[in-house]
């Protein structure tokens, strides 16, 4: 695309310039190829920051339920989800005691005494329902966040283990 005219005005002063030339005698300009700049940014580090451990702690413990049922045999009878585990995090009071007196007390009042650090006691005892040494079987009803049973004997198995980091 050519220009063969084109009027100028200078705005710059009191009085109005009006100029006009032709475009035709003047020379070709050669457009200059922009130069690309690398800009390397640079930054400065103002603050490092801390890092420290944090100590916490948590308490959990895992159980392990065996439901089985009376039976007019010598054998137990396997309820439908009979061996089921959960684990029960417990409260933070519970956790502070746990960890100052060594002392665990269980939902159904059984006191575990003298927690060593990293170390695992079984505990096992009956969490429902009666059986005793001649075989007399008596079922009781037992809920967990697994289910509900009716007339049933509950087997607990659980492993304490007492960590302090």
């Amino acid at each position: 695309m050519y220009t063969h005219g084109f009027i100028a005005y200078d705005c710059g002063g009191p009085q109005i310039n009006v100029t006009a030339f032709n475009s035709m005698e003047v020379d070709e300009c050669e457009i200059p190829i922009p130069v690309e700049n690398e800009h390397i940014r640079r930054i400065k580090l103002l603050q490092k920051a801390e890092t420290y451990p944090i100590h916490f702690q948590t308490c959990f413990i895992s159980v392990n339920y065996l439901i089985t049922r009376c039976s007019t045999f010598e054998d137990a009878q396997m309820v439908d989800g009979g061996y089921t585990s959960e684990i029960i995090e417990l409260g933070n009071a519970r956790c502070q005691e746990i960890h100052q007196r060594r002392v665990y007390t269980t939902t159904i009042g059984s006191i575990i005494t003298d927690l060593k650090i990293n170390q695992t006691m079984l505990i096992s005892h009956n969490n429902g329902g009666k059986l005793d040494k001649e075989g007399n079987c008596e079922g009781s009803s037992f809920t967990n966040s697994r289910g509900i049973w009716n007339k049933v004997i509950v087997k607990q198995n659980t492993p304490y283990t007492y960590q302090k980091a």
